[in-house]
């Protein structure tokens, strides 16, 4: 995969972090630089070629099939995997989680989940583009277990952080994925559904914006005239009390 100025590369590899990766059981995926230039990929001759992204390849088990998910229907799927890979999702704020980055693989029914292509996750400012494919399954109005519940809120968010920080994701991106990480241990706290969060985090439309772009706009301010707007996040955590309190 090769992205703008290589941001998709590195989105591949924000997967990493042991609490993405083991967890969602994401494909492991390496930087790769390219063996030899690619004349017809650069735009300029004084520019340098790009590094790629290696993804490994999924084998599926012998005697078994693999299916995008929209080509079957999702009561056939593992309440487990469909949360795993909501968590997932809302963790990295997934733009493009549609049915065919999600693999199924089995048979007579019988399936597992898979996901994959994360080209479009940590978003640096609007997060207008969230996708699932998952918001409107069945399974995603199911209660989360309790080992659910416990990974949440057992997540390290200033560790990944620091992951992602040194795979050179950008400030903004990583900003956001600690807010979302926040949003997701509270909405556990409070015994929200997937359906919930994802609704939370997603647009009802296109020109509306979300309870969570509404927060976050809220909660972030400039220090001065020549910085970015950075969170507060002390006043997002008050702000998400008290909006969560009258959604539910």
């Amino acid at each position: 995969e090769e992205g703008e100025d290589g941001e998709e590369v590195l989105t591949w590899m924000a997967t990493s972090p042991p609490s993405c990766n083991t967890y969602g059981k994401t494909q492991n995926t390496k930087i790769v630089p390219p063996k030899e230039p690619n004349k017809a990929m650069m735009t300029s001759p004084r520019r340098a070629p790009k590094d790629g992204s290696l993804q490994r390849f999924l084998h599926p088990p012998p005697h078994q099939l693999v299916k995008e998910s929209w080509d079957l229907t999702p009561a056939q799927f593992p309440t487990s995997d469909i949360h795993r890979i909501g968590l997932l999702d809302l963790r990295l704020l997934n733009c493009d989680r549609h049915g065919g980055n999600i693999l199924a693989i089995g048979k007579d029914g019988n399936w597992s989940l898979k996901p994959i292509d994360h080209a479009y996750v940590l978003p640096t400012c609007s997060l207008g583009d969230l996708e699932f494919e998952w918001l409107l399954w069945p399974q995603s109005k199911t209660p989360f277990t309790q080992e659910e519940c416990e990974y949440v809120q057992n997540l390290d968010i200033s560790g990944d952080c620091r992951v992602l920080a040194d795979l050179g994701i950008d400030p903004e991106a990583i900003e956001l994925f600690e807010v979302a990480t926040t949003v997701l241990k509270m909405g556990i706290q409070r015994n929200w559904t997937l359906r919930e969060l994802g609704e939370f985090y997603r647009r009802r439309s296109l020109y509306d914006n979300s309870d969570l772009e509404e927060v976050i706009a809220t909660c972030r301010s400039s220090v001065d005239d020549d910085q970015a707007a950075r969170m507060d996040f002390v006043r997002l955590q008050q702000e998400l009390a008290d909006r969560m309190s009258w959604k539910r």
